[in-house]
């Protein structure tokens, strides 16, 4: 208490310096190791270097044969095979002994056989029955429908009554029609006309296909740079 009464009073003292004070102390007297192994030059400085501690601990070591066990021989070493497996036993019966009085039938023998190849759905769920993909209703109903996507619109198969249409084109209809047919076509719409006739008063008639000339195309400049020079 006295030596704390006589310390000068600091005030720039931190509780650091407060704390923990720095009190001289007698040094650790050096021991020697007690192997002499320790803190040792691995070599002498005037010889080649010598062997290292991973030489020493992981050094090469030959390989060693293992002893040959003979079998059959006279000192009486024998092959110990244990006994093969169930299915490679030939099960018969003694002779005269009949397999069974009432054979079970060959439809039961087909279930008994597939029932163990059954999957974990069938074993869980064996009263509810598997649903087709697409019920027949289903299919009644798409056919019965309009269809619905772009290929079913263009790629459905069916075909449109072409003679139909023409049949209830007016004269003035069919004639602006005619006029943009390329030729093999319009030798078709002249067969469907013949084939199916317009009624009496309202006759179809169709000017002959005319071989129009067309005047050779002008090609114009469209680019303002002549090319190259």
């Amino acid at each position: 208490m006295a030596n704390y009464d006589d310390r000068k009073w600091d005030p720039y003292e931190t509780s650091q310096k407060r704390d923990f004070i720095s009190r001289p102390s007698s040094p650790v007297p050096v021991s020697w190791p007690t192997t002499s192994r320790a803190y040792r030059n691995p070599y002498a400085l005037a010889d080649p270097i010598g062997v290292t501690a991973y030489s020493e601990d992981f050094c090469w070591k030959p390989p060693s044969k293992p002893e040959c066990i003979r079998t059959g021989t006279a000192s009486g070493n024998r092959r110990n095979n244990p006994h093969p497996s169930q299915g490679f036993m030939v099960w018969r019966l003694p002779p005269g002994l009949k397999l069974c009085e009432n054979p079970p039938p060959e439809d039961e023998v087909k279930n008994a056989l597939s029932a163990q190849y059954k999957s974990t759905y069938r074993n869980d769920f064996l009263g509810i029955p598997q649903v087709p993909t697409v019920v027949p209703k289903h299919i009644t109903n798409q056919e019965s429908m309009k269809p619905l996507t772009t290929y079913d619109r263009y790629f459905c198969g069916k075909s449109t009554d072409f003679a139909s249409v023409l049949s209830s084109l007016q004269p003035e209809e069919l004639q602006h029609f005619y006029k943009h047919l390329p030729e093999k076509e319009k030798m078709v719409m002249q067969t469907l006309l013949k084939k199916n006739p317009s009624p009496p008063g309202q006759e179809k008639k169709i000017i002959e296909p005319v071989a129009f000339t067309q005047p050779p195309a002008v090609l114009d400049r469209i680019s303002v740079w002549p090319g190259p020079l």
